[in-house]
């Protein structure tokens, strides 16, 4: 059955690359850019660069087309459900955040869809003529300012983050430390911590061991101490499936006040609750 799907996976990435002349090519800068997507079908996604980390992406399935020789400049997008719609932050490796407004499109309307996009930077001739009123490409990750008086801004902390680099200004501890989730077959570890003088950073694996239930992570109601120190967090993978289907690992990210603990973070029902099971 393997071999079935990875033959399938391969002959759409050949469909695609075959129709590259005629994918539509989005142009990405400071601003969302609409993407239509089709229900019930996967839209494929193809990058200048690697995709690093996904944001905001509850609603749809968003992974790489062939997951068995996964390429990250090639994304698959499905839509969980018709009415989906929101701006989703794709973060590159090469430090770009494209931004792109993921439209769901039903009915006879989806037929005339585009089922593959080139998603590309602005030139650089472009962005000089709009440099001074562009807002920062932090504002994709927070409403607050990202200056931090020490040189390096959160969006960069959660860049170093979730790329595992180095990052001036901070210290890099390996962790690999155990802590408890209170939920039987998810499993939680501490990798790494990044002290810095105004910011910290951490990074944190979680592993879904059941062998049938899926459980989601909602970074929403996450947490550090009493009042919340977290000034940003980002999670590769809202949902974690069981441990069977290759799914089942997501990596947590976030930057918070310099005051703030590993140990006061509360990884349990407050932002990992199992999903219900349907009828």
């Amino acid at each position: 059955m393997n071999s079935v799907l990875r033959l399938v996976a391969f002959l759409t990435l050949l469909v695609a690359m075959a129709g590259s002349a005629e994918a539509k090519t989005i142009i990405f800068g400071e601003k969302p850019e609409t993407v239509e997507v089709r229900y019930g079908k996967a839209t494929i996604v193809r990058f200048e660069a690697k995709v690093g980390s996904i944001q905001n992406a509850e609603r749809y399935e968003i992974g790489p087309l062939n997951e068995q020789q996964p390429n990250y400049m090639e994304m698959s997008v499905k839509p969980r459900t018709t009415a989906a719609a929101d701006t989703v932050n794709f973060l590159l490796v090469d430090g770009s955040v494209a931004r792109l407004r993921l439209v769901t499109v039903t009915g006879a309307g989806a037929d005339a869809v585009e089922s593959f996009y080139l998603v590309q930077k602005k030139p650089e001739s472009l962005k000089a003529k709009t440099a001074v009123q562009a807002p920062s490409e932090a504002s994709s990750y927070s409403d607050s300012r990202d200056e931090d008086g020490g040189g390096s801004s959160k969006i960069e902390l959660m860049k170093a983050l979730i790329l595992g680099s180095k990052l001036r200004g901070y210290q890099i501890r390996t962790i690999e430390k155990p802590l408890k989730t209170g939920l039987v077959g998810v499993d939680a570890e501490l990798l790494r911590v990044y002290a810095g003088k105004e910011l910290n950073g951490y990074v944190f694996r979680l592993t879904n061991k059941a062998s049938q239930s899926k459980y989601e992570i909602d970074i929403r109601r996450l947490k550090i101490g009493e009042p919340n120190l977290a000034l940003m967090s980002q999670v590769d993978r809202s949902i974690i499936e069981p441990a069977e289907t290759g799914r089942h690992v997501a990596y947590l990210t976030i930057v918070a006040l310099p005051s703030s603990l590993s140990r006061d973070v509360v990884l349990p029902v407050s932002w990992v609750k199992k999903e219900e099971g349907r009828k």
